[in-house]
This record gives C-alpha cells, sequence and structure tokens, in this order.
C-alpha cells in the first residue's frame, strides 16, 4: 500500500510522549491520580512514580 497523508496537523499536547509515558498516564487516570494506588499497579516505589510524573510534565 502506498497511501499518504500530507498537509499540516495540529497534535495535542501527547504526541510528543513515548509509549511507556502514555502507559503511565492510563494507569494514572485509572487511579484517578492517587500515586498510592499507582504504587500497587506499577509495583514502583512513590519517588519512582513522582520523578516519571514530573518527566511527563516536562515533556
Amino acid at each position: 500500500c502506498d497511501t499518504v497523508i500530507q498537509g499540516r496537523f495540529i497534535t495535542g499536547p501527547f504526541a510528543n510522549l513515548n509509549n511507556d509515558q502514555l502507559v503511565f498516564l492510563e494507569v494514572f487516570v485509572k487511579n484517578e491520580g492517587k500515586i498510592t494506588h499507582m504504587e500497587k499497579d506499577l509495583g514502583l516505589s512513590y519517588p519512582t512514580i513522582r520523578n516519571r510524573l514530573h518527566e511527563i510534565i516536562r515533556a
């Protein structure tokens, strides 16, 4: 298939995030931003989750 899409497209703020960051945001939303719940889902410590959140904020 030689399909080509050309044009100017407006991307949202999440377009620059990598797949790991998008998955992290899905877990964040699922847990309504409750980091203690995210610790259980992701198996990560509170400081690690905070650091990843700050990385996304800076992205």
